[in-house]
């Protein structure tokens, strides 16, 4: 018989939780405290630390001095894109929720932000309340800047996202995504508003849209777009365009005819365009139907 122990033979490796996993078994947990080995949550989330405990029968996995991150590392380039570093990880397999004490964000390996506590659903979650995973932005007008999601659930059919946006160029940032289904149709809609030392003042965009499904095939569709400035736009790389609509749509599509109606205005970021001289409305309509005659073929 072998005389390896299972804590050498983990060294180095890497442990997998599958979300069918209720927690770590004893002998692993051991086996993780001793050695070190990384430990990777339904293969996205990878947690390194120096100790492992199992408490409560299986369901309460705490983790000491830990480094966490959702990126690839590699022995080539050991220094993720970013990393939660803790004094201490506390993971609940029935809860299905990581407690971060004293979490510490980096991005390229430097602090950016420190905070008491964090509560956050593990990777096997499909749609909880917590925190999501930060993200980090570089630009040549904010400098990095990092973003963290708390995500909201608001029913079984809503949610509200809200994002705080601080990055090197001073600017407070809130965004905000709100969702909803419904029976016949959903809506979605998005929006910022800002203060940095690009422009003085507010800024800030709004966009939304809806879509709901009609009798007889009918599709009605509402859609706002509207911004301070189009600089806005581009410093948060939202979009690039420099006409905005906002307006109703009316549309059916049928095997031989189709038939198309839309009612609203634009609000124009372009050189030699006036809003004031500008259409207060523009409307269009379309209506086409295919004919096939029985008699000479064709349609």
């Amino acid at each position: 018989m072998s005389d390896v122990t299972l804590p050498g033979l983990l060294s180095g490796r890497t442990i997998l939780v599958t979300g069918a996993a209720r927690g770590l078994g004893l002998v692993l947990a051991t086996a993780l405290r001793d050695c070190g080995a990384r430990l990777v949550l339904a293969r996205e989330l990878q947690l390194a630390a120096a100790e492992v405990q199992r408490t409560d029968n299986g369901r309460m996995t705490t983790l000491t001095h830990v480094v966490a991150s959702s990126c690839q590392v590699c022995a080539s380039d050991p220094t993720p894109l970013w990393e939660i570093r803790a004094r201490r990880i506390t993971h609940d397999a029935d809860t299905r929720r990581i407690l971060f004490d004293r979490p510490q964000f980096r991005a390229f390996g430097l602090p950016v932000a420190t905070l008491p506590a964090l509560s956050a659903p593990d990777p096997t979650v499909d749609r909880m309340t917590g925190f999501l995973a930060p993200r980090f932005r570089t630009t040549s007008g904010l400098g990095v800047g990092v973003m963290l999601p708390y995500f909201i659930t608001l029913g079984d059919s809503a949610d509200l996202t809200v994002t705080p946006y601080v990055s090197a160029s001073r600017t407070a940032t809130l965004g905000l995504r709100y969702r909803q289904a419904f029976a016949n149709g959903a809506t979605e809609w998005n929006g910022a508003i800002s203060r940095d030392d690009i422009e003085d003042g507010t800024r800030g965009y709004l966009f939304g849209a809806a879509r709901f499904r009609l009798p007889r095939d009918y599709l009605l569709g509402l859609q706002v777009q509207t911004a301070s400035d189009r600089g806005y736009l581009l410093d948060y790389d939202i979009t690039d365009a420099d006409r905005l609509w906002s307006g109703v749509t009316l549309d059916r599509v049928a095997r031989d005819r189709l038939l198309t109606a839309r009612i609203g205005n634009y609000q124009t970021f372009r050189e030699g365009e006036d809003a004031a001289t500008s259409p207060g409305l523009v409307a269009t309509a379309l209506w086409e139907r295919r004919f096939r005659p029985a008699l000479i073929g064709g349609e």
